[in-house]
């Protein structure tokens, strides 16, 4: 199955958000790989909490399902 036919759906409820700071709880890395598409080809992407800078992520844009065409497909920025 080429890559470039492959759905994934997900029913999401967040359960975190508190509407005083607008903020909410994610899960931004895991074991489970995320298809992804580069200048090279299509591959799977696997993050792990292992591989994360911490001290690195304030700031990081919080992307709409990966896309990153657009600045409409960022949702909003990590806070440490």
């Amino acid at each position: 199955m080429p890559l470039d036919d492959l759905h994934i759906r997900a029913a999401t409820r967040p359960n975190s958000y508190d509407p005083e700071t607008r903020t909410v709880t994610a899960v931004i890395a895991t074991a489970n790989p995320v298809q992804r598409r580069d200048a090279r080809g299509p591959f799977n992407e696997i993050l792990t909490a292992g591989t994360l800078d911490l001290s690195a992520v304030e700031g990081l844009a919080v992307l709409d399902n990966h896309r990153t065409a657009s600045v409409r497909d960022t949702l909003g920025r990590v806070l440490g």
